[in-house]
């Protein structure tokens, strides 16, 4: 080849270097070991000067990067040091941002013969940088600020990223859960995946405008929580979706009480049956010919007033909570048991004939029978009747089924009221000093004692129940009063006084004992007027309230109690003789004390 052609070759390679310098995207200098620019496409500083005249110039006097001192230039670092810098990014001090990249270029021995210096300007990476640096502040941000847990799933790779929020909502730690999507779906309640699933495939296949859905999700301690979705998909060109960020809500709360209000506004707190909102309804709806025969059982609660006079609400609402226990367990899954009022319940069984239903009477009977060992025990009067035909009007068969129940009622009212009065024994005796013994010899000196005074007939039955019930009242005073071994104060004191009158209300609330109320409201009056409730005086007390007291005095000074020891029957009867006319009156002692009780007891018991 002549040297022509090499000429020419190297004039060509030259103007084609010069094309790709031309064009670089920055400022491209070529610099010697004495820091001279041997090339470069800078700008000059000085208008009208040639870049091409920079040629020769020392490189730091026109190196815009350098702001303080000739050390800072990686032209010399590269000299020193034999290795490249790359990537330094400067900002200048006119606000503008660049990047340098110093490389060497060495001979065949290794020696540097230049440094090749790129400088780019970066500024608007730099602006795009600290932009969206600012906005994923400010997404972080809302992140920690919002109680709801944020999720973003790559369709296409099928990682989730789970926010914080997101994790600890459901009690799990950072890094716990793995970053994919099964992790979500395993989670979901397994009666809500379905629709959850459905719903999510729905809105990617854009069916929908958005997800939005509640369901519940798996905690780490296996308990689960109500959620509130919300998400929103985005699509490729194709129409495919390729990525859905979403939030999680806990509406856990919000549910329960969500629950609650629905249970309250369809059953009885108290006994958590149906109430008769609920009653009615299911007997509109199922008063058709397919579920014929349509059974009706009404009951009512025999004795709740007593219940709750004597024992208070609290007892009364146990023995409602009993029944209606009672009630559920003698019933089928399908039928409707219902609080229907203040103790009445109601029962439907459909496509159940009325023989059917007697026996369930029967059986709910049977399980009241067997709380033997209940203070009340629970009973219930009950009546069924049966819809048969189409022609029927329902709320005729329940007038039927409700008049048996009354009727039952009636025929049992006797055996309820001797049931109520054995419960009033046993307890006082359970919860007083009281004791049978002690009520079987009052009884026995108050039948004695009635026939010396003349006592009629139904005087006596009236004297041998308020032998037994006239301390009724303690039933209702607290155990650490009635038990205190040491003297009562003041307010224990006057709590125990009123023992009379709550033994009044109890005796009033029952038919059977309605004749006593008034001997056991007065039986700790004083002949003098100085005793209680009323400070009655004289014959102004009740005859059988003052022959009682007497009879009740006798028999505690003569019998051992926990808090004395007994004293001898001559030492009971001076006590009655000093106390007569002030706590006794004085004409029934002289006919006690004329018998002679130690030898009559114990002939008799």
């Amino acid at each position: 080849m002549n040297p022509v052609d090499l000429t020419s070759d190297y004039q060509r390679l030259n103007r084609l270097l010069q094309s790709v310098i031309s064009i670089f995207p920055g400022s491209l200098s070529v610099i010697d070991a004495d820091y001279n620019l041997v090339y470069t496409n800078l700008k000059p500083r000085n208008v009208g000067i040639d870049h091409q005249d920079l040629s020769g110039d020392k490189c730091f006097k026109h190196c815009k990067y350098i702001q303080n001192s000739p050390d800072e230039c990686f032209a010399k670092k590269v000299f020193t040091t034999g290795n490249h810098v790359l990537g330094k990014q400067i900002q200048l001090g006119n606000g503008r941002w660049v990047e340098v990249n110093s490389i060497p270029l060495k001979d065949d021995f290794g020696s540097i013969l230049f440094v090749v210096e790129f400088i780019s300007d970066i500024t608007q990476y730099k602006e795009t940088e600290r932009s969206l640096k600012e906005s994923e502040e400010r997404w972080q941000l809302a992140l920690e600020g919002n109680n709801d847990g944020i999720w973003d799933w790559n369709i296409r790779s099928n990682e989730v990223f789970f926010s914080d929020r997101w994790v600890e909502m459901l009690g799990y730690e950072h890094g716990q859960l793995k970053s994919i999507f099964q992790t979500f779906t395993m989670l979901i309640h397994p009666v809500d995946i379905g629709k959850v699933m459905k719903g999510l495939q729905d809105h990617m296949a854009q069916k929908t405008n958005h997800f939005s859905m509640e369901y519940r999700m798996q905690c780490n301690e296996g308990q689960y929580k109500w959620i509130h979705g919300r998400a929103q998909a985005t699509w490729d060109d194709s129409g495919k979706a390729i990525r859905m960020t979403g939030s999680h809500t806990d509406i856990t709360e919000r549910k329960l009480r969500e629950e609650e209000i629905s249970f309250l506004t369809f059953h009885d707190k108290l006994t958590g049956l149906y109430n008769r909102a609920y009653f009615d309804d299911a007997m509109r709806r199922m008063d058709t010919e397919r579920m014929l025969p349509l059974s009706v059982i009404i009951g009512d609660v025999n004795g709740l007033k007593v219940t709750n006079d004597i024992f208070g609400h609290l007892v009364g609402d146990q023995l409602l909570s009993k029944i209606a226990e009672i009630l559920q367990t003698a019933c089928r899954k399908e039928d409707i048991v219902a609080r229907w009022g203040g103790d009445e319940f109601a029962i439907l069984l459909p496509r159940t004939p009325v023989l059917v239903a007697e026996d369930i009477c029967q059986r709910i009977t049977n399980a009241c029978s067997n709380f033997d060992d209940e203070v009340i025990r629970p009973n219930i009067s009950l009546g069924a009747s049966a819809k048969v035909r189409m022609d029927q009007k329902i709320n005729a068969v329940i007038k039927e089924a409700e008049d048996l129940m009354y009727r039952h009622k009636l025929l049992e009212s006797r055996s309820n009221q001797n049931v109520v009065i054995a419960s009033l024994e046993k307890t006082l005796f359970e919860r007083s000093n009281e004791t049978e013994e002690h009520a079987q010899r009052m009884k026995t000196m108050g039948f004695h004692l009635g026939q010396v005074l003349n006592l009629s007939s139904s005087e006596q039955d009236a004297l041998r129940l308020l032998c037994v019930l006239h301390d009724i009242g303690k039933i209702a005073i607290t155990d650490s009063i009635l038990t205190k071994n040491g003297p009562l104060t003041l307010d224990e004191w006057h709590q125990m006084k009123k023992h009379p009158e709550i033994g009044y209300r109890i005796a009033k609330s029952s038919s059977k004992l309605e004749h006593i109320a008034d001997y056991i409201l007065f039986h700790h009056e004083r002949w003098d007027g100085t005793g209680y409730p009323k400070g009655l005086k004289g014959k102004e007390i009740p005859k059988l309230s003052r022959l009682l007291t007497i009879i009740d005095a006798y028999d505690v000074m003569t019998h051992e109690r926990v808090y004395k020891e007994p004293r001898s029957h001559g030492d009971a009867v001076r006590e009655l003789k000093q106390c007569a006319g002030t706590q006794f009156d004085p004409e029934m002692v002289k006919a006690f004390i004329r018998i002679d009780w130690p030898q009559l007891l114990e002939m008799t018991l």
